[in-house]
Order: C-alpha cells, then sequence, then structure tokens
C-alpha cells in the first residue's frame, strides 16, 4: 500500500511538470506555418531583386540593403499603400560608410550591424540615384546619376545581432516581421551550385558570407532554407538557393542573424513629406475595358514618369518619362497593354505617378 502511495505520487508530480511545460509551450495557432516564401505571399513580392556584387565583396552591404527593402514593401502593403519594388544605393554605403574596422571597400569586407547603424544614423538613396560601379569610389555630396539631391532615407531602428538563434526563434522572425540577414561558412564546393538542396560535405574553407533568408519549405525526406544569394541571377535557382535546415548543413548556417526594425519606404512617404497623395492621380472608367485615361497633376517643373505595374509591384508598362511643368493638369490613355505592346491579362494593377519631391499612386481594375 505504501509503495502504491509512492507510485501516484510521482505521477502527480510528473503530470504537474508536464502540465506546467505545456502551459508555456505556444499553441499550434501561434507557431509559424510549416513553409513560407516572401517572394510569393497571397501573390505578391516582397522580395526585391537579385544583386550580382562581381569582382567587389559587399555581399554584407547587399544583403543589408535586401532586408531594409524587403522589410519596407512589407511595411508599405501592411499599410495599404502599393507595393513597388524597392533598391537603395549599395555604392552610396560602400563609399560613404565605416564600421569597426574602417572605411568600407571592396576587399576590406564589414559586418552587417555597421551597415545597418549606417542606414539608421546617416541614410540611404536610391540606386537610381548612385548607382553600383563595382568598385571603390568618393562618397558625393548629390547624387552622381544627375546631379539632384540625395534624400537620404534612413531606417528607425531598433537594429540587432543574434548569435547561434533557434530555428523557431527565426522562423518566426521570418514570418512575422521579413527576411533576415543571416551568415554562413562559405565552402568551395558552394560555387557550382546549380540547383537543389545544398548541404556541405566536402571542399575547401574560403570564408564567412552573409546571405538573404527569405523562407523555408520541405521535401519529404527534407526540411530547407531559402536563401537570396549575391551572385547575380545566372547562378543557383536564379540567384537563390536551398540549404538543409535542421543543423545539419555543416556550414553554420545563421551563426549569426542581423534584423532591423523599418518604416515605410521612401517610394511611399519622402523625410519631412506627409504621406502619399493618392488623389493626386487618378483613373475613370476603372474598371475599364479595353482602356483608361489616367489623370494626374504635377508640383512643380522637373522630372515625371507614370508607370504601370502588377500586383506583385513589377512595372509592365511606361506611360510617362519627361519634364513637365506645374499647374497644368495632364491625362494619358492606358490600352491594357505592357511595354512590349502585348495585352495583359484580367486583373489588379497600379498606376504609379513619381516627381522629385513626392509620389501618388492609384488601383487599377482590367476585366477583360
Amino acid at each position: 500500500m505504501h509503495g502504491t502511495r509512492t507510485h501516484r505520487s510521482i505521477l502527480i508530480v510528473f503530470a504537474l511538470i508536464f502540465f506546467s511545460l505545456a502551459a508555456s509551450i505556444p499553441t499550434a495557432r501561434a507557431l509559424p506555418p510549416t513553409s513560407w516564401n516572401w517572394r510569393n505571399v497571397d501573390g505578391v513580392n516582397y522580395v526585391s531583386g537579385v544583386r550580382n556584387q562581381q569582382q567587389c565583396g559587399i555581399d554584407f552591404i547587399m544583403t543589408s540593403l535586401e532586408m531594409i527593402e524587403s522589410r519596407e514593401m512589407i511595411a508599405a502593403g501592411r499599410a495599404g499603400f502599393p507595393v513597388f519594388e524597392l533598391n537603395y544605393s549599395e555604392q552610396y554605403v560602400l563609399d560613404c560608410g565605416s564600421g569597426f574596422s574602417g572605411n568600407f571597400t571592396c576587399v576590406s569586407g564589414g559586418w552587417p550591424m555597421d551597415v545597418l547603424a549606417f542606414c539608421r544614423d546617416t541614410g540611404v538613396p536610391l540606386e537610381e540615384c548612385d548607382p553600383y560601379l563595382a568598385q571603390d569610389s568618393t562618397c558625393p555630396s548629390s547624387c552622381p546619376q544627375g546631379g539632384g539631391d540625395l534624400h537620404l532615407h534612413r531606417i528607425p531602428g531598433p537594429i540587432e545581432q543574434w548569435d547561434d538563434p533557434l530555428e523557431l526563434q527565426l522562423t518566426h522572425e521570418l514570418t512575422t516581421n521579413g527576411p533576415i540577414v543571416v551568415t554562413m561558412d562559405l565552402y568551395d564546393d558552394f560555387w557550382p551550385y546549380t540547383g537543389g538542396i545544398y548541404q556541405q560535405l566536402g571542399g575547401t574553407f574560403v570564408g564567412v558570407k552573409t546571405m538573404l533568408l527569405v523562407g523555408y519549405g520541405s521535401t519529404k525526406t527534407t526540411d530547407y532554407w531559402i536563401c537570396k544569394n549575391t551572385w547575380g541571377t545566372s547562378w543557383g535557382e536564379s540567384g537563390y538557393f536551398r540549404i538543409i535546415r535542421g543543423g545539419l548543413d555543416g556550414c553554420n548556417f545563421a551563426a549569426h542573424a542581423f534584423i532591423a526594425a523599418v518604416d515605410l519606404p521612401a517610394t511611399a512617404v519622402d523625410e519631412g513629406q506627409p504621406p502619399v497623395a493618392r488623389y493626386q492621380l487618378s483613373n475613370h472608367p476603372n474598371p475599364f475595358n479595353p482602356r483608361t485615361t489616367l489623370n494626374f497633376t504635377v508640383t512643380q517643373r522637373g522630372p515625371v514618369t507614370l508607370t504601370i505595374h502588377d500586383a506583385s509591384g513589377r512595372r509592365v508598362r511606361m506611360l510617362v518619362d519627361e519634364v513637365l511643368e506645374p499647374g497644368t493638369d495632364h491625362s494619358v490613355i492606358w490600352d491594357g497593354r505592357n511595354d512590349a505592346d502585348h495585352p495583359v491579362p484580367s486583373g489588379v494593377y497600379f498606376a504609379r505617378l513619381r516627381e522629385s519631391n513626392r509620389e501618388s499612386a492609384c488601383k487599377l481594375a482590367l476585366i477583360r
């Protein structure tokens, strides 16, 4: 009898421990989804284009800017703005930024935290202002491309570095806030990768590289991460690669991870300016078939572009690209065709009007 009471007491203790632990585990509803890819969330791509660092070793700059771009595109979508692809200038950060080891150069390398601190404290212009040269240059005081003002865009922060994060920590952050900059050990067997799920099994160690983590998934037998590299679209899976998930990759994947809080992108809200004035651009009829007229005004003399984008933010048609005078009503017809003069399918599109000091947009519905 005494032994029975002891046995029951032990069972009760184990039950209390179990329920205590169960109470601390997130519910299934709070767990991240079983797969994720920011290149296609409800049909929208929130990842900017693949970069090519060429002979210049600035993957730490490129991936940091790519994270900011993606997270700002996500912020724009969640705030109800159209999602347009962003592209900030890595050349400006290269020429003007510095870190613990001194000024950034093509050969000195650097650390993502220094890049994120620079974007927080100084800011960065768009790529069109200071295009990539794949070589060191001097820090400009105005846009090298056209000589206009730099219009530096800053992130609010905070910025963080995680060392040896848990897989659940990465998946939760990824699905909640957006892509993450991660490091991995680079071996020479990675260079010839053309597709599939990479697992480092041999080769010679050549250094540490940063990548942009954009998603994850599983086959019937293997869990994997989805990452964007900085070696152009001709490498890997159109510039991307999949790597085995679960601590078995052999290359210290995500030994360090870097994140940053962002605000709305520069293309949605200019520094010191009110939110996008959507009333500045309108169209009629809407929905339309086969054509619609877009009406707009400009606020000052300067270059103006009016473009049409699909729901993923990719441009399909350039309608206006010229210098216009303010104070005049303008109109242009879109006939539902792309830049190659081919009809585009039915769906939702966005017209995007850009001036030097502001931007506006409106939604179009094409019904064939």
